[in-house]
């Protein structure tokens, strides 16, 4: 064991070797001899040279060693120089003889780097830097450090630096301070902390300059064994405005890599400008700053994570939150820009999305969006909803440029002066290669003007959606023009065929405008053809249609609705139709109107009815009537009742006349019932009274000609009477019941013919129309004071007559028939029918004392007869004047006899007659008679008679006997004997 003397001399010795280094150092460092090996060491080492211009050596406070004016070039890799360095060494390791570090402080060095440019790999050796090539990176960088310096702690003050590569200015940095502190436990296991802040950082990139200031980076790295940990606590620039930290973690397990930020306020446009110039053609920043183009991130995160450092860059495995304040996005391939955007902003799988967005979209505002974007070039997703308050005018403006779709252009196109707003949600999606654009607007407020509309329509309010082939209108109120609409609901879809499916809405149609414009079309200006103009207003309480427009048989129809003062100019009608009121109702198979009030020349009919087969083609028309029409509309309605009977008449007939059958008005009717159906018949069924005249109910049918009375009931004072009159092309019928008075018939026609008589009785006609049919009669028929007038203008009247019937025959017995100046009377017949003939046999008919019986036979237009005169004793005066009609004035005894017949058509009858007459006067006086007083004169004058012959005018001509025999031949009496 030592001494205490021996300790104490050890100590001391020591302690006069050490102060006698440390007074010899001084000398020792600034020495030329240190600084040559010094550099030599270093230019071994590194290829560069290091100088100094003075070295200080301090004991206190801390050992330290201060080199001045340091110089260091290390050939094409940096040059720069340093005001100075200090070196605190560790004291033990000194003691040993090892140079250790423990704290280098630069002040204010300026060091200009030059990076050497990196060797070309070849397309096989290029891979992605894994852990294993990482952690060999950080072996060899730091293999220096764990012998040399494990706890080193650096320090730069002032300092600048630049870098460059072949001699290009890549960045510079300006006073920069920075703390550095290494931690190496062993070599598998240290730790970095570094404090730094700068003033200005100038990067320089593509030709461009980009200046940070006020940069502030703290953080710290950390490896133990197989995983490695980057924290950044803190990233700030002033500007641009940015707030980041994070962490990366690099470890053998799956992800190996992973990396995850966080910032806030960072100035979107100061930072875009930067990372797009930094960036150049990388991805994801330049897909990423394609779309967002400035405002403010007030709080963002990012994640990454991969196998490898260059997969952290991959858009699929990146995950950015944020929240943008007043920011501005470009989706730059349709031409459209959102600003003053706030929302949340989401990247991940490479796709952008964005979700509750508030934002301005070209003077609309915009908010409930959300976005979807991808970012990736393999992908063209995009959607966009955005709730807007738009400026109508360039909403329709921004359609037009985003879509595409020529079907929808053309149909936005077809809007013109557009005015107003709405707010509304606007789609557009799903993808950018072709993008559809759906529109759903509500509280609309505009005007506009529509291709193919003749007026401007506005809205008030309303929903409207519009897609690609769809719009959707809900609650739409407005007008065309000065018609109104609300409550107007629609789906229209062209997809494959123009479909409508309108399901409520109310309409005031104003016609004097629509009428015109509604006849303008192909489909209905042939139709419409004679209607010259339409006013009034059509109001529509309920309407709903669905069906495609070109298939009318299938439409579903249905409305209700009324009529205010419409009124119609036609060249059909003599005057303007005035529809004063009146309620409708229409479906799919007709039209329904109640209470119409209608006006027409001298005509107020209060109107009902159903018009079916509509739209298609109108195929029956049911109306009832009441009210008055007068003498002008009765005119017109028979003229144009015998125009459509001369339509239908052939060129080689005469259609017949009404002139002597006009009936008194006003008529005035009640409870009338038409029904009309095209091609087939007409009917009438109602009452009509007279004002002075009878009260009528009638049930008529027509058909082309064909006037069909089914039953026809007169009554007034003076008659009360039933007849039907049914003619078809099977069989006539004909009924009369009660009492027919002319008196009735006056008041009834105008000009009527009927001027005295009365018919009465019950009797039946039923006339089978097929050859050798029999037709059937019954009953009786009276008539008084009858007169029938005939085509020829002449007459036939009828003092009293009694007809009675009972199956095929009928017996007439009339005590005067008169015809022209002859009279037959009586006259007693009886009436047959047989093998489509009707068969009149007179058997007693007394012509001026003549018996005139024979047979009448009619078969169709056909007529013959066969009538045999016989007459005895018969007083001349009276039976031979009444047969001349009194142009012969006789005296005497008549004897006459003759047998005629004819055949012929009624007006070639008395042209055809046949037969032989006989006369014989005897034992009279003629007194006048023109033939015989020519023949007188003649004689006197030839003298063919000797002697003088009586003066016929004063003396007249006496007789004994006279024979007249003589033939009928047509409508000559040929006479072959006289004495």
């Amino acid at each position: 064991m030592l001494s205490r003397k021996h300790i104490a001399y050890s100590l001391l010795t020591a302690t006069v070797v050490i102060i006698a280094l440390l007074l010899a150092l001084p000398s020792f460092i600034n020495s030329d001899s240190l600084k040559v090996k010094l550099n030599a060491a270093i230019q071994q080492k590194t290829g560069g040279q290091v100088d100094y211009q003075h070295a200080e050596f301090s004991l206190l406070p801390r050992l330290s060693i201060t080199l001045s004016q340091v110089k260091i070039d290390f050939s094409d890799k940096a040059q720069g120089s340093v005001t100075s360095v200090q070196v605190y060494p560790e004291f033990w390791p000194l003691l040993k003889g090892q140079m250790r570090p423990g704290r280098i402080v630069l002040d204010t060095p300026d060091i200009n780097l030059n990076l050497p440019t990196p060797e070309a790999k070849k397309e096989s050796q290029a891979s992605a830097m894994s852990l294993a090539e990482l952690q060999s990176h950080l072996d060899q960088g730091l293999q220096l450090l764990v012998s040399a310096a494990p706890g080193l702690t650096l320090f730069i003050k002032n300092g600048s630096l630049a870098l460059s590569k072949d001699n290009n200015s890549l960045s510079f940095v300006k006073e920069l301070t920075l703390k550095l502190n290494l931690d190496i436990e062993k070599p598998d296991s240290e730790q970095i902390t570094m404090e730094s802040s700068i003033s200005a950082l100038t990067l320089n990139q593509n030709d461009q300059e980009i200046i940070f200031e006020g940069l502030v980076l703290n953080g710290k790295g950390h490896r133990v064994q197989d995983k490695l940990s980057f924290s950044l606590d803190e990233l700030t620039l002033s500007k641009p405005a940015l707030q980041i930290n994070g962490a990366l973690v690099v470890s053998s397990t799956s992800p190996e890599f992973s990396l995850d930020l966080q910032g806030a306020d960072i100035d979107v446009d100061t930072t875009r400008e930067a990372a797009l110039t930094l960036a150049g053609d990388t991805t994801p920043v330049k897909e990423i700053f394609a779309y967002l183009r400035g405002g403010k991130v007030s709080q963002i995160s990012f994640h990454s994570q991969g196998e490898s450092a260059s997969a952290l860059g991959d858009l699929k495995n990146i995950v950015i939150k944020g929240q943008l304040q007043k920011g501005a996005v470009s989706i730059p391939e349709i031409k459209l820009d959102l600003t003053e955007v706030n929302g949340d902003v989401v990247i991940s799988q490479g796709v952008l999305e964005g979700s509750k967005m508030s934002t301005r979209l070209e003077g609309s505002s915009g908010y409930d969006g959300t976005l979807k974007a991808a970012l990736g070039e393999d992908s063209d997703l995009f959607k966009l909803e955005l709730m807007l308050s738009a400026d109508l005018p360039q909403a329709q403006h921004i359609l037009k440029r985003i879509v595409e779709n020529s079907e929808f252009a053309q149909l936005v196109d077809k809007v013109t002066n557009l005015k107003g707003s709405a707010i509304g949600k606007l789609i557009l999606g799903d993808n950018l290669t072709d993008i559809k654009a759906r529109v759903d607007m509500s509280d609309l407020n505009l005007t506009a003007d529509y291709q193919g509309l003749p007026f401007p329509v506005g809205v008030s309010s309303g929903q409207l959606s519009f897609a690609e082939k769809h719009i959707e209108l809900k609650g739409l109120s407005g007008t065309f023009g000065r018609s109104a609409f609300s409550g107007f609901a629609c789906n229209i879809d062209w997809t494959d065929v123009l479909h409508i499916d309108l399901s409520s809405g109310k309409f005031a149609f104003v016609l004097d405008e629509l009428y015109p414009w509604l006849a303008s079309f192909d489909t209905t200006k042939e139709a419409l053809k004679e209607v010259k103009q339409v006013t009034g207003r059509l109001d529509l309480t309920a309407l709903t249609f669905k069906g495609a427009v070109d298939t009318p048989q299938n439409w579903q129809i249905a409305g209700v609705g009324a009529i205010h003062e419409i009124g119609i100019e036609t060249s059909r009608f003599p005057a303007k139709v005035e529809l004063l009121k009146g309620d409708f109702t229409l479906d799919a198979e007709k039209f329904t109107f109640q209470n119409t009030k209608m006006l027409g020349l001298d005509a107020d009919l209060v109107l009902s009815g159903v018009l079916k087969g509509l739209p298609q083609t109108l195929d029956q028309v049911e109306l009832s009537l009441d009210g008055k029409i007068g003498k002008d509309s009765v005119a017109w309605l028979k003229d144009t009742l015998e125009l459509a009977d001369a339509a239908e008449t052939p060129a080689t007939e005469v259609p017949a006349k009404t002139e002597g059958y006009s009936v008194r008005t006003p008529l005035t009717f009640s409870g009338a019932r038409i029904l009309w159906q095209p091609d087939s018949t007409t009917s009438f069924k109602g009452e009509v009274s007279i004002e002075t005249g009878p009260n009528l109910a009638l049930d008529v049918d027509y058909l082309s000609k064909q006037l069909q009375v089914k039953q026809l009931t007169i009554k007034d004072q003076y008659s009360d009477a039933t007849v039907a009159f049914v003619h078809d092309q099977a069989e006539f019928n004909l009924n009369f019941t009660g009492t027919l008075h002319h008196k009735t018939l006056e008041s009834l026609f105008i000009d009527q013919q009927f001027d005295k008589g009365q018919l009465k009785g019950d009797f039946y006609i039923k006339a089978p129309l097929t050859k050798q049919a029999v037709p059937v009669l019954k009953g009786n028929l009276e008539g008084s004071e009858l007169v029938i007038h005939l085509p020829s203008g002449g007459k036939i009247g009828v003092d009293k007559i009694a007809l009675v019937a009972d199956g095929s025959q009928v017996k007439a017995d009339s005590t005067s028939l008169s015809w022209n100046d002859f009279v037959w009377d009586p006259v007693k017949a009886t009436i047959g029918f047989d093998d489509g003939r009707i068969n009149v046999k007179i058997s007693e008919a007394a012509l001026c004392g003549i018996d005139t019986s024979g047979l009448l036979v009619i078969a169709g237009e056909d007529f013959s007869l066969d009538f045999t005169l016989e007459g005895k004793a018969l007083d001349v005066e009276t039976s031979y004047s009444c047969l001349t009609e009194g142009r012969v004035k006789m005296t005497g005894t008549l004897d006459f006899s003759s047998k005629i017949t004819s055949q012929g058509q009624a007006k070639e009858l008395f042209n055809n007659l046949q037969g032989p007459l006989e006369m014989k006067f005897t034992k009279g006086l003629i007194e006048q008679s023109k033939l015989m007083a020519r023949t007188l004169e003649v004689l006197n004058v030839t003298e063919i008679v000797k002697g003088k012959l009586p003066n016929l005018d004063v003396d007249g001509f006496t007789y004994s006997s006279i024979d007249i025999q003589g033939t009928f031949q047509g409508e000559k009496l040929i006479i072959n004997k006289v004495q």
